[in-house]
């Protein structure tokens, strides 16, 4: 037992202790600063080029003359973490981002600043949990971040409740997000659907089928043609309460699905309308299959801050729902092992960290300060090398699900930068691929199949099987 512990600790300490500061970086260009120009003497909302706004009120800085020059830098990707050299660990323990951002005087500016900002955040969805963390940076450039300070509440969390409370009084005992009841589950279902279609259906859904919508027919056909309850009573402020607490559900719980479902949406669409006019050729088909409308309306995080610099919304990942210990180590192999450094990246939780050498030994890393840290089982993640020398750039990935044990390797290759920014710039989109062919279509003409996406689930119709997942490399 003494033995075990003692071994323990061991690889633990090596974990936490090595610094790999040594090791160069891949000099990547990271995201240029917004720059603007503030009157201070009255209320101003600033609203950057990421989407972003920053509002400061009058006399919130204190500067010679009434002016003053701001430089924002927002980061909110994987991608733009690497580019910076910037990490999600908070004294070692590994964050899940919500958002960066650095508000500063330009030019080495001695303005102060005297009363707090608000500043809004753009995100996908709000996660339960996030605090706003303080970014504090050493003479080498490394941001610890620290200090992490409840938010104040969000405001569109009184939105939600009420869109959660409609969920449970009128829906739950036909839907549930994630499984099928009497009615389908409702998971990515306003990625699916437009929200004017889901507000009818919701509202009427008798009236949209007798309008021969091609989706509301498939459903109707698939659920032993059983018409859904009507909620005529429901508000329209009612309506965006319940399909936005869905939408947010939905993304919180399965990202990368909700994306997924989202890119093949008007694919979706055209097969309904193609397998719907095959079934009924007879009827006169109106509906235009393109998707025309928007989505559900902007999200932020509101956070105050009180000082000039870097600022995090961020929680502990080992707080979030769905994490187990995992033991992850990963070898670097061939001729360039020794000119990268290594990142492992999850991209829908935006978390990225160093890996540190395992018992002194160079080619062989593990991520964060236990021997065991807790990340989320399942979730798509990548082991990332980038470095140069001598000019030249080396850049190599590998993707995978976490488990709870896995030992990786990865070989960096000569490379440019441009292959890195090809890579973090599509690497959070599931590909999506057409089916040219269904052995499972014996119900319907292969002309309607065409149009068939492989491993998406278009909400109704004959279902295939998912297709194998590509490799991730």
């Amino acid at each position: 037992m003494i033995r075990q512990l003692c071994f323990s600790m061991l690889v633990l300490w090596s974990c936490y202790a090595c610094n790999s500061s040594d090791k160069p970086h891949f000099p990547l260009p990271a995201r240029a600063a917004g720059r603007f120009l503030v009157n201070t003497v009255r209320d101003t909302v600033l609203v950057t080029g990421r989407g972003a706004r920053i509002h400061i009120p009058a006399n919130a800085i204190r500067s010679e003359g009434n002016t003053v020059q701001l430089e924002v830098t927002e980061i909110y990707e994987v991608g733009e973490m690497l580019a910076a050299n910037i990490q999600t660990v908070s004294n070692g323990q590994l964050l899940s981002s919500g958002g960066m951002i650095n508000i500063h005087p330009a030019d080495n500016n001695s303005a102060q600043l005297v009363k707090p900002l608000r500043v809004e955040v753009p995100t996908a969805f709000l996660q339960e949990g996030m605090m706003h963390y303080a970014g504090i940076e050493d003479e080498a450039g490394n941001i610890n971040w620290t200090n992490p300070q409840p938010l104040p509440r969000q405001p569109l969390q009184d939105q939600l409740d009420n869109g959660k409370t409609i969920m449970r009084q009128h829906c739950e005992s036909c839907h549930t997000i994630e499984k099928k009841l009497t009615g389908p589950a409702l998971m990515h279902v306003t990625a699916r659907r437009d929200r004017q279609w889901l507000y009818a259906f919701i509202g009427n859904s008798a009236a949209v089928i007798g309008s021969r919508d091609p989706e509301a027919n498939c459903l109707f056909n698939d659920y032993n043609k059983t018409v859904m309850t009507a909620f005529p009573a429901l508000t329209d402020a009612d309506l965006e309460s319940i399909c936005l607490y869905i939408d947010q559900v939905s993304k919180q719980k399965d990202p990368e699905g909700y994306q997924h479902m989202l890119a093949a949406k008007d694919s979706c669409r055209r097969y309904v309308t193609a397998q719907w006019a095959l079934l009924a050729p007879q009827k006169q088909m109106s509906p235009d299959p393109t998707n025309t409308s928007g989505g559900y309306g902007d999200v932020y995080y509101n956070m105050v801050i009180a000082a000039f610099g870097w600022h995090n919304l961020d929680m502990l990942l080992r707080d979030m729902p769905g994490v187990e210990k995992v033991r992850l180590t990963v070898t670097v192999n061939g001729p360039h092992k020794n000119d990268v450094q290594l990142f492992l990246t999850i991209p829908a939780l935006r978390v990225s960290v160093k890996g540190e050498p395992v018992d002194g030994i160079a080619d062989r890393y593990c991520f964060g300060d236990d021997e065991a840290p807790l990340m989320p089982i399942g979730r798509q993640a990548w082991i990332v090398a980038l470095g140069e020398k001598a000019g030249i750039t080396f850049f190599a990935k590998t993707g995978f699900r976490i488990q709870q044990s896995q030992q990786l390797s990865i070989s960096p290759e000569i490379s440019s930068p441009a292959a890195f920014k090809e890579w973090s710039e599509k690497q959070q989109t599931i590909p999506v691929k057409n089916i040219v062919a269904s052995k499972n279509a014996d119900s319907l003409p292969a002309q309607s199949e065409v149009l068939r996406q492989v491993s998406v689930d278009c909400g109704c119709g004959p279902q295939l099987p998912a297709a194998p997942a590509p490799a991730q490399r």
